[in-house]
């Protein structure tokens, strides 16, 4: 049972035995809880994915009120998604609890390229007879800025695989292989869609294909911070410091418990036995040494403290380092071996 898998698959046995006493209250906890229940965590995120695609449609529809300026970009979402999980997954990669996120991740990087073509197209679409040239500007204003902001993307997310996580490495390949899934897919199948439109005949339909994407708004933006740069920088500048000022203080949190929400039943569970029975963590200590070192009185007395401490609970640093000072003294520098649990 020391497997995650043998530790799993007892904990769900306990949990379907304890759900047949609804009318007692039952609380488990431990470390193979909380390990069991991430990947449930990770798969219920993703049924999110259709509620996003959903949200994104429908602004999508408001912004262009045209079905190919929805449809274009979420394929290449589902696309990248596609390409990154089946190229992965060959690898013979498992989901874990960081690397569920990335389809969500691809939802932004996918919407963002293929959003770039098609508002271009709109723009550009009254001011052109031929449906050929107008894809080819389309593609030349736009391929290499996307292909610039890809390519930084990419060196983003590859720099989180010089971290010692193995969930953090993969999630940076991973993010990584679908950004570039999506610029590939954002250049051929964006295209490829848009040829297929008509382009407008009449001063009418120019006119309502100029509508589609108005200019008004980045017109008034662009004026606005030519007359304000200077407070604009000031204000950045003063934004950044007390950024850099919060950055200093940050801190590393490790409480699992932090990861989900306080009325995750996980949570609640693990709560309402440290306040009624002590930690439910654990921590090892293990001394190793000839087994002739020690006599029996001597391996008495360190199996009785080992006894006290195991029902001792932890009420500070301080406390742990005198109890572990105190279990070390026992130990003779050629000593026999010991395992401590530590509630």
């Amino acid at each position: 049972m020391h497997s995650i898998e043998g530790q799993a698959a007892v904990v769900a046995e306990v949990q379907e035995i304890l759900s047949e006493f609804e009318s007692r209250e039952m609380h488990i906890a431990g470390i193979p809880v909380v390990e069991r229940h991430f990947p449930e965590v990770g798969e219920a995120d993703m049924t999110y994915l259709a509620l996003m695609f959903v949200v994104i449609g429908a602004t999508l529809f408001v912004i262009y009120r045209k079905v190919s300026g929805v449809l274009l970009p979420l394929l290449v979402v589902m696309g990248s998604i596609l390409a990154m999980n089946g190229l992965v997954w060959l690898n013979g990669d498992l989901v874990n609890n960081l690397t569920a996120m990335t389809p969500l991740i691809m939802t932004a990087v996918g919407v963002a390229d293929g959003v770039h073509l098609v508002t271009s197209y709109f723009i550009l679409r009254p001011a052109y007879r031929s449906r050929e040239e107008l894809i080819i500007q389309v593609l030349r204003k736009n391929a290499l800025p996307v292909f610039l902001t890809t390519l930084t993307t990419v060196v983003a997310f590859l720099s989180l695989t010089v971290s010692p996580i193995v969930p953090i490495v993969e999630l940076g390949y991973t993010a990584a292989i679908g950004t570039v899934a999506a610029y590939v897919l954002s250049m051929t199948i964006v295209p490829a869609g848009l040829s297929l439109l008509s382009l407008p005949k009449t001063r009418k339909e120019q006119n309502a294909a100029r509508g589609v994407v108005q200019n008004y708004w980045t017109d008034s933006l662009a004026s606005f911070v030519e007359r304000k740069r200077a407070n604009i920088l000031v204000g950045a500048g003063f934004f950044l410091a007390v950024s850099a000022f919060g950055l200093s203080r940050l801190q590393v949190e490790s409480d699992m418990r932090l990861m989900f929400p306080a009325t995750d039943q996980v949570v609640l569970d693990q709560n309402w036995i440290e306040d009624h029975l002590g930690g439910v963590g654990d921590l090892d200590l293990v001394f190793y040494g000839r087994e002739s070192a020690l006599d029996d009185i001597e391996l008495s007395k360190m199996r009785r403290r080992s006894e006290a401490l195991r029902i001792e609970q932890l009420q500070s640093a301080s406390r742990f380092n005198d109890n572990l000072a105190e279990l070390e003294g026992l130990v003779p520098k050629v000593g026999t071996s010991c395992r401590v649990w530590y509630p």
